[in-house]
């Protein structure tokens, strides 16, 4: 009887952790889901590129003492992989996609689409 619950307990214990394995595996391999938007330094004030459009800014790190001017958010960039560099020229944008395999996905009354 003692050797049935020992390997009971052994088959409940490997289940387990199969299932935590395939949890694992399936929180490696979702997207994730960043804000993007206009670029602002301290002041909060625009900082323009060099062709006078504004670089884009990804917030993947956003402290919840932090604010944002709603205004200055344009969409969503869903990404396969873990982001490196947030700040992205606008005319790069295809380029970053390609390498994050990401998307850009604008908000409907976003300013560029």
């Amino acid at each position: 009887m003692l050797a049935i619950t020992h390997l009971r307990e052994k088959q409940i214990k490997e289940e387990q952790m199969k299932k935590l394995q395939e949890r694992v595996t399936k929180l490696e391999s979702e997207e994730k889901h960043y804000l993007y938007g206009k670029f602002y330094n301290a002041d909060q004030e625009r900082i323009p590129s060099e062709d006078g459009e504004y670089d884009v800014i990804i917030y993947n790190k956003i402290r919840p003492d932090e604010s944002r001017t709603i205004g200055s958010l344009e969409g969503i960039f869903i990404s396969s992989k873990p982001i490196t560099q947030n700040l992205v020229r606008r005319n790069q944008m295809q380029d970053y996609e390609k390498r994050y395999k990401g998307k850009f996905i604008p908000f409907e009354n976003g300013e560029k689409k």
